[in-house]
C-alpha cells in the first residue's frame, strides 16, 4: 500500500509543508532565489553576476558538500546585495515605490526588505494550469491540519480565505512562543511580503532563524503522533528540507527510524513523470528517514489527499477550540458557565465514549434551550445499564414529567445534583422532592408498601421465586419485595438480564393491557435504585 494510500485509510489530516516549486507551478512571474538576488544586483552594478557568484564560491572550504557551497554562495551575495542596496537607497541612487527617508527612520523600515516584498506582492495564476489539479491541490490545503511554508507570498492565505477557512497566521518564528491550538494554522517560518522585517533571505536572516529552527522541529514532532508531514514544493537539494529533516531525525531515536519513514514524505517535481516513484530513505550515518516520491503526476496525489475527511475541517475545529476555550474562561470567571459542561465526571464519560467509537453531539449555546427529552426504555436502558449518558438536569426533568405517582429511578442523579442550583423549574423540583417524602420513592419500605398484600410472602432466594408457576407481574413482585434481603449480585444481575429487556419488549408491543406488568417493572427498577445507591430519607 503506498503511503498516500495508507494516510487515506487511517482518515488523517496532515501537516503540509509548501515551498516555492508550488507558487512557480500554478503562479505568474515567481523567480528563484538566484533570479531574485540577480534582478537586484543588476539594478546596483554594472559587473557580471555570475563571476561574482564564483569569486565567492572559490573561497568556501573544499569539505562543503556542492549543495552546501551553493547555499553559502546565495545568502553571502544576498548579504552584499542587501548592504549596497540599502546604502544605495540613502544616497537617493535608487528609488522605491511609496517608500521614503523619513519612512524608513521613524519607522524602521528595511528598503531592501521593502523593495523585495513588493516584488511577490502581485499574486496572479498562470493561464494554462491545470484547473482540476489546483482545485484539487486547494482541497488539501483546506484540510492540512497545520500549513508550514517558506515562501513570502499571500499565495496560501488567499487560497483559504476564498475557501472560507482562513488560517490563523504566524510570521516568522514568534508564532511559536505564542498561543495556538495546533488546528488550521499557517506558519510562514521565513516571513512574509506582509511584514517585510520578517523576511529570511540573507546571511545574517539565516544565523538567527537556525538558532531557533528547533522550535519548529519541536511544534512538529509533538504534532506527528497523530499527523504525518508532507514535504511539497521542494527538491533534496533544497537547504530548507535537509535542514528540518535532520532536525527532526536528531530528536528521533535511531531504533523508530523506519516508523519515520511512514510519518515524512518528499514529493519531488520530475518533469514529465506521471508515474508516482516511491521509495523509504533510511541513512543511519546521517539518522535521516522519510519516503521520498518523485513525480509530475500532482492530481493524482491531490485527489488520494482530499479523500481525508475527520467531520471538521481544521479551521472548524480551531474555531470550536477558541469558542469552548473563551466559554470557559469568561463565562467560567463570572461564574455563568452550567457546571455540567466542565463537571469532570462528564467530562470522563464523553471521553470514554469517544474512546468506544461512539456517536457524540455537541451543541453550544444558552443551556436553557439545549436538553434531552427521552424516552421511557431509553431512560430506563442508560440507567439500570449505568451508562449515565443523560445528564442528571435532564434525567431529573424526565422523572418529574412523567408524573407524581409514576416510579422511575432517579436516586442515581439526585445524589449528582444540586437540585436547587440546577437548571430544574421550582416545580420540578417540588415534583421530585414530593416523590421522596410523600410518596416515599426513594425509601425501600415505601416501595414496599405500594406491593399488592397478596405477593408480600417471604421467600429465601430468587432461584426459589423464579421456579413458582405464577403470573409474571406477580413473580416481579415477589422479587421486588424481597429484594432487600436476596443476593444483590443475583438480583442484579437479574434485573439487567432479564427484567430489563423485557420491559423495553413490553413497551415497543404498545399494549395497553399490559399496564398492571409494566407498573411491577417500575417498582422493582426503584426498589433495585435504593439498594444500588441508598436511600433518600425524607
Amino acid at each position: 500500500m503506498s503511503f498516500f494510500d495508507e494516510l487515506v485509510k487511517r482518515n488523517t489530516y496532515p501537516i503540509v509543508f509548501i515551498g516555492s516549486g508550488m507558487s512557480k507551478r500554478y503562479l505568474n512571474n515567481c523567480p528563484s532565489w538566484l533570479d531574485l538576488l540577480q534582478q537586484f544586483w543588476v539594478e546596483l552594478t554594472q559587473d557580471d553576476f555570475y563571476s561574482y557568484l564564483s569569486e565567492i564560491k572559490e573561497k568556501l572550504p573544499q569539505h562543503l558538500t556542492e549543495n552546501e557551497k551553493n547555499f553559502q554562495v546565495n545568502i553571502k551575495v544576498a548579504k552584499n546585495i542587501h548592504d549596497k542596496f540599502n546604502q544605495a537607497f540613502r544616497k537617493k541612487e535608487v528609488t522605491i515605490p511609496n517608500l521614503n527617508s523619513e519612512d524608513v527612520f521613524l519607522k524602521s523600515i528595511d528598503p531592501f526588505k521593502y523593495a523585495l516584498s513588493l516584488k511577490f506582492q502581485s499574486v496572479k495564476l498562470k493561464e494554462n494550469i491545470d484547473m482540476e489539479e489546483y482545485e484539487l491541490f486547494c482541497d488539501v490545503l483546506v484540510n492540512a491540519k497545520i500549513i508550514v511554508t517558506t515562501n513570502y507570498d499571500t499565495f496560501i492565505e488567499d487560497i483559504l480565505s476564498e475557501r472560507n477557512n482562513p488560517a490563523k497566521v504566524f510570521i516568522g518564528q514568534k508564532g511559536f512562543f505564542d498561543p495556538y491550538e495546533d488546528w488550521g494554522e499557517l506558519y510562514k517560518i521565513h516571513g512574509s511580503v506582509l511584514e517585510p522585517s520578517s523576511i529570511v533571505i540573507d546571511e545574517d536572516d539565516y544565523s538567527s532563524y537556525d538558532k531557533n529552527s528547533i522550535l519548529i522541529s519541536a511544534k512538529l514532532l509533538s504534532n506527528m503522533i497523530h499527523s504525518p508531514i508532507i514535504f511539497l514544493g521542494y527538491s533534496l537539494t533544497d537547504r530548507n528540507v535537509v535542514k528540518l529533516l535532520t532536525d527532526f531525525s536528531s530528536q528521533i531515536p535511531i531504533e523508530d527510524l523506519r516508523k519515520t519513514a511512514n510519518r515524512i514524505v518528499v514529493v519531488e517535481y520530475e518533469e514529465g513523470n506521471t508515474n508516482i516513484d516511491e521509495k523509504n530513505i533510511l541513512d543511519r550515518e546521517s539518522n535521516i528517514s522519510y519516503t521520498h516520491i518523485k513525480t509530475d503526476n500532482y492530481k493524482e496525489i491531490f485527489s488520494k489527499l482530499s479523500k481525508i475527511d475527520e467531520g471538521l475541517s481544521p479551521y472548524e475545529v480551531r474555531k470550536f477550540n477558541g469558542v469552548i476555550k473563551k466559554l470557559v474562561m469568561a463565562s467560567g470567571q463570572k461564574g455563568a458557565l452550567d457546571s455540567v459542561l466542565v463537571s469532570p465526571v462528564e467530562l470522563e464519560n464523553i471521553a470514554e465514549q469517544i474512546d468506544q467509537g461512539k456517536p457524540i453531539v455537541l451543541a453550544i449555546g444558552d443551556s436553557k434551550y439545549i436538553f434531552v427529552n427521552p424516552t421511557v426504555t431509553n431512560y430506563m436502558e442508560d440507567y439500570v445499564l449505568e451508562k449515565h449518558e443523560i445528564l442528571s438536569d435532564n434525567a431529573l426533568r424526565f422523572v418529574a414529567n412523567q408524573g407524581a405517582a409514576t416510579k422511575n429511578p432517579f436516586i442515581y442523579h439526585y445524589k449528582n445534583l444540586d437540585i436547587n442550583n440546577s437548571s430544574l423549574e421550582p416545580w420540578e423540583i417540588d415534583r421530585i422532592n414530593d416523590k421522596i417524602n410523600n410518596r416515599n420513592q426513594a425509601q425501600i419500605s415505601g416501595i414496599k408498601s405500594t406491593i399488592n398484600l397478596s405477593h408480600q410472602k417471604t421467600y429465601a432466594s430468587l432461584e426459589d421465586i423464579l421456579a413458582m408457576d405464577l403470573q409474571l407481574n406477580k413473580k416481579i413482585d415477589l422479587i421486588t419485595y424481597n429484594s432487600p434481603n436476596l443476593s444483590f449480585e443475583e438480583f442484579n444481575k437479574y434485573v439487567k438480564e432479564i427484567a430489563l429487556p423485557n420491559f423495553v419488549s413490553l413497551y415497543k408491543k404498545r399494549n395497553k393491557k399490559d399496564g398492571n406488568l409494566k407498573s411491577a417493572y417500575r417498582k422493582l427498577f426503584s426498589m433495585w435504585d435504593i439498594l444500588k445507591y441508598g436511600e433518600i430519607k425524607k
